[in-house]
């Protein structure tokens, strides 16, 4: 007994063939975005804070930059300042779309051009900064280092030095330039760490994360180093564009960030090279007591642009 075979007509095959076009298409928009999506820019020029050497910055982002440019559908192009100034600077002469800065360095940032923040990992809320030194250091406290060398990292860093001193007062009661013997700046949270390894300073203020990060990819041995103290938490880095930038290309943005599912493989690739377990709608409220203890450190004015 042979199967009865149905022959198709051509109308039946054209309109099968159409509908599984516009299925694939439909698929791929929702996961990757489309061209149509943001009309409004050809480029997107994308600055991050330089915390870190390029080189490590560059590895980190990257998977992010590849992630937007496909989400949007543009070109996105990944921008790496001098140093924190810089990257103000290069905000409020309109060079970024999309920055990621620190506490301090976005108050900056809205205060002379009306940043406003985007989005910010789920850690930034809780932030925290650590206290290094070696482990042979006799000392146990905070409060017996006097006469030590300090160093901080960058001056406008929110982790690496605005709230270090802020609890080296609140907390310890010290003023640092009347406590310490020396009071350095290295720039970068990986070169404050390389300074207190190399002996050349007893204690340093880093980033608790970067600081992980470092024992997690081996640039940090487990006991090179010890955290002497660890401040309480405060909110940190975020996601910034500027008020200039069209509505549309905002919400695109903000929709990519918060789209980042730790259960998707591909998207938990991307949050672990930025640390991030999720990302969170972030407001100016969020920065409100950094800026009030920024002022009042006199590390900021308190007047917005």
């Amino acid at each position: 007994m042979h199967a009865i075979k149905t022959k198709k007509k051509p109308g039946m095959i054209k309109i099968t063939l159409l509908l599984a076009v516009m299925t694939t298409i439909a698929a791929l928009s929702f996961i990757y975005g489309s061209a149509s999506r943001t009309q409004t820019v050809s480029e997107l020029t994308v600055g991050v804070l330089p915390d870190q050497e390029p080189e490590v910055l560059r590895r980190r982002y990257q998977p992010l930059i590849d992630y937007l440019g496909q989400y949007l559908g543009i070109d996105v192009r990944l921008v790496i300042p001098n140093d924190y100034a810089d990257a103000v600077g290069l905000f409020q002469q309109k060079k970024l779309d999309l920055a990621y800065l620190g506490g301090l360095t976005f108050v900056h940032a809205r205060n002379r051009s009306g940043a406003e923040p985007l989005v910010m990992r789920e850690v930034d809320t809780r932030f925290t900064s650590w206290f290094l030194v070696k482990p042979d250091l006799a000392q146990t406290r905070l409060s017996e280092l006097r006469d030590k060398k300090l160093v901080f990292g960058n001056r406008l860093s929110t982790s690496g030095h605005l709230m270090p001193r802020y609890y080296l007062q609140q907390q310890w009661n010290i003023e640092p330039e009347k406590f310490f013997t020396e009071v350095s700046y290295s720039g970068a949270h990986d070169k404050t760490i390389n300074l207190v390894r190399e002996g050349r300073y007893e204690i340093g203020a880093v980033n608790s994360g970067i600081a992980r990060q470092m024992l997690l990819d081996g640039r940090l041995e487990e006991n090179e180093l010890e955290v002497l103290w660890q401040t309480p938490p405060y909110s940190d880095y975020v996601w910034a564009v500027p008020q200039e930038l069209d509505e549309e290309v905002k919400i695109d943005l903000r929709d990519a960030f918060l789209r980042l599912d730790s259960e998707n493989p591909e998207d938990k690739a991307i949050l672990s090279s930025l640390g991030a377990s999720a990302f969170l709608p972030a407001g100016v409220e969020d920065f409100n007591t950094l800026s009030d203890i920024a002022i009042n450190l006199g590390l900021v004015t308190g007047e917005a642009q």
